[in-house]
């Protein structure tokens, strides 16, 4: 295992996880996720944000990356 440190999530997903061996479905549903999280254009409020259907994708694809994360 990689030494703890501060890390940013690229860092996390390009260094600790591959770095330990984490599963590629894993990584990849992660992976999916910052890209959609690097491409979302932030909103005034909050509100916006909850009703955006945009960010619905953002939230489903973080599930879809908590499921295979639950499954390691």
């Amino acid at each position: 295992m990689l030494p703890v440190r501060d890390f940013r999530f690229e860092d996390f997903i390009d260094v600790y996880m591959v770095g330990d061996g984490f599963p590629s479905l894993v990584i990849v549903e992660l992976d999916k996720l910052r890209k959609l999280l690097n491409e979302y254009e932030s909103k005034a409020s909050d509100e916006e944000i909850i009703n955006d259907p945009a960010w619905s994708v953002v939230v489903e694809q973080a599930n879809a990356a908590i499921r295979e994360w639950d499954s390691i």
